[in-house]
This record gives C-alpha cells, structure tokens and sequence, in this order.
C-alpha cells in the first residue's frame, strides 16, 4: 500500500477512512442470510443505560476504520455493534474497507501479525490511531487464550448467541480514557 507524507506523519489511515464506504453498502451487498443474522443481532442487543450514556457522552471526533465482511459471524455480531455506536453519537463515524486487497495493512495493525477480521482501528480527529478492535471482545479472547476447553466451549457458544455484545462496547469506551 502506498503512504502518503504530510506534514510529518504517514496519512494512512486518513485515506483508507476517507474511501471507505457505509455500513450499509456493506449489509446490502451481503447475502440475505447474513443480513438476517445481523439483524437479529441487532434486534437482540442489549446494552445497558449507564453504558449507552457514556457512549452519548463522548464529546470529540472518533473515527473507527473497519475491515469488516458480513458472510463472518464475528463480522455480523460486532459490525452490528460498530454501527450502533455511530447511531447513539453523531461524533463517531464509521467507515469500512474490505479485507481483500488490503492484508498487508491489516498485518502490520494485528497483535499477532495474522490477518483477522473484524478489525476495527479507531483515530482520533487527526486520524491518529488510539486503539483497535480484533476480531473478539476482551473477555473472549481471555478465555480463548486460557488452557480451559470446556470454558472455551461454554464462553464461545455465549459470543455466537450476541452476550459479549455490550462488551464490545466496554472495551471501546476504555480505550478512550
């Protein structure tokens, strides 16, 4: 991927932000199925008050680049979750770029150097990344990361039926203090 030199810093992310597209370019080029899943994602999240009003809270720029593709079923639960913050703060923007095409970008942004989706970077106003997203919420990838199968079972089928969703949300809001 060619970088860009302004002022000092790389402006990578500022144009991969920039030509990336909406949420719902995404969901309607998905197959029905997935926009299904995603759905009743959507129609089953529960996120409690206090955490809906510190995300309403948030009183600066926040811009989250994605590299997100609907068939995944991680995809479907937290790009649902991506899309609701920018539906609670008109501050956070959301945009996406899809994996294919850009790998290399996507490993040099990875915690292990492995290309995983959904990956989510947030900038700041000057498109500075503050932090990232990938692939599961923190609690899950402390159990996945754990020598316990049967927790790893357990925890996971409770990730696929949407219960780490609000923590999703968590682990954006820490990420800003």
């Amino acid at each position: 991927m060619k970088q860009f030199y302004f002022r000092g810093k790389f402006i990578v992310l500022k144009k991969l932000f920039e030509s990336g597209y909406e949420f719902e370019q995404e969901f309607y080029q998905s197959d029905l199925k997935d926009q299904e899943k995603a759905n009743d994602y959507e129609k089953n999240m529960e996120i409690s008050k206090e955490i809906i009003d510190k995300v309403k809270s948030i009183d600066k720029e926040i811009n989250i680049l994605g590299f997100s593709e609907l068939w995944c079923p991680d995809c479907q639960i937290n790009l649902v979750v991506m899309k609701y913050l920018t539906t609670l703060n008109p501050n956070i923007k959301l945009r996406l770029q899809p994996r294919e095409g850009n790998e290399e970008f996507m490993k040099k942004h990875s915690d292990d150097g492995r290309i995983k989706i959904p990956m989510f970077i947030y900038l700041n106003s000057n498109f500075e990344k503050i932090g990232s997203f990938i692939e599961f919420p923190s609690i899950v990838k402390i159990v996945e990361n754990g020598d316990n199968q049967v927790e790893k079972i357990k925890v996971k089928k409770l990730y696929r039926k949407g219960s780490y969703m609000e923590q999703t949300i968590i682990d954006f809001l820490n990420i800003l203090k």
